[in-house]
């Protein structure tokens, strides 16, 4: 994943943190000013590139004059630097997030760009995506706490909010939200919550990323039926989150078991013959339930986002991205995928239902 291009920057001098905390107006929290002592974000090649447009269009506007369109990547390099966020991401459909650490100096340029101190005072964007308003966290020098920024907020639904990021302090006055932040996303990472994987479909090989879908539980949830392994993982996406409601992105990864892994599953005495060699998805349901198990919803469909696929004994993992809503800040999904045995135009046994295992849809109390 361009290791070398995403690591960050050495650490800045006590005199250049004191510089920035003057244009500022304020004073860090203890645990960003000592991370940025040891290092000062992530220099990428998109986000100067960015930084770089997004003054040459204000100097056109200022001007008068017309603004160049576009915004995307304009090399290679752009393009595979979108990738290298130290905090990872995800995708679902069109939406793409890869959250990096911003320097010190990029940090207070668009903590004054999106006028944050007009939320509350004291705020500092520290961490964003590669597009700054698609994903962005913002640290609160005067109480010590971390949010995430997201839109739809207010009366008329336009106004960019706060929503917490880390659980409140259990010491009083202990202004240590960064802290804690930084020390859950280091936790998870070394007990193996997430890989590296593919964000990007198109891009497949320079997409590669820490991905926040969870492979462990709680954040992660499976079950096995007939040999078919249904493995899902739920990220909340309030940045995505439209007003009064909240948004979360899941993960659904099927595969068919090896041979061995589904006679040890079947009744002792079973022979070769009663396991699946060849199975393909058809249709999928899902019953989607508040916070109190009441049922709200029901899909019903063919095939997962338009696709059939199709699986084979020990053969690799099919994965699928989707999203839902929610008013309520606690609710849960379970439901069943058809599939036939062979494949859907040559079948060779009837039809079965393997089951999902109902995963949770609360809001996390970390958001990464």
């Amino acid at each position: 994943m361009g290791a070398s291009a995403a690591l960050p920057l050495p650490g800045i001098s006590e005199a250049e943190v004191a510089e920035v905390e003057s244009t500022l107006g304020f004073t860090l929290p203890p645990a960003l000013k000592v991370l940025y002592r040891l290092h000062d974000g992530q220099a990428l090649a998109f986000d100067a590139g960015m930084d770089r447009r997004h003054a040459a269009a204000k100097a056109a506007r200022a001007a008068g004059l017309p603004q160049a369109a576009g915004g995307g990547p304009e090399s290679e390099t752009e393009l595979a630097s979108i990738f290298h966020g130290l905090f990872g991401g995800y995708s679902v459909y069109s939406h793409l997030v890869v959250t990096r650490l911003m320097p010190l100096r990029r940090a207070a340029l668009w903590t004054r760009e999106l006028e944050l101190s007009k939320l509350r005072p004291q705020l500092l964007a520290f961490a964003c995506s590669y597009r700054v308003r698609d994903k962005m966290f913002v640290a609160d020098a005067a109480s010590g706490s971390l949010a995430v920024a997201r839109r739809g907020m207010g009366p008329d639904g336009q106004r960019l909010g706060l929503q917490p990021a880390v659980p409140p302090a259990e010491v009083p006055g202990a202004k240590d939200g960064p802290l804690r932040w930084f020390e859950e996303y280091a936790r998870r990472l070394a007990g193996g919550w997430y890989e590296v994987a593919t964000l990007d479909d198109d891009y497949p090989e320079g997409s590669r990323a820490i991905c926040l879908f969870p492979l462990v539980a709680p954040g992660l949830t499976q079950e096995v039926t007939k040999g078919v392994r249904v493995r899902v993982s739920v990220v909340y996406a309030p940045e995505e989150s439209p007003p009064g409601k909240h948004m979360f992105a899941y993960s659904v990864r099927f595969c068919l078991l090896p041979l061995q892994q589904q006679l040890a599953a079947l009744p002792p005495g079973s022979c070769a013959a009663q396991a699946v060699a060849r199975c393909q998805l058809m249709t999928r349901h899902w019953v989607i339930r508040d916070e109190n198990d009441e049922q709200v919803d029901e899909v019903r469909g063919d095939g997962v986002i338009g696709l059939y696929p199709l699986l084979e004994e020990g053969g690799a993992e099919f994965a699928y991205c989707s999203c839902t809503h929610q008013a309520s800040s606690r609710g849960s999904m379970e439901g069943e995928f058809r599939f036939v045995e062979g494949s859907i135009e040559r079948q060779a046994g009837p039809p079965f239902d393997v089951a999902c295992a109902n995963f949770r849809l609360d809001l996390p109390p970390y958001v990464f």
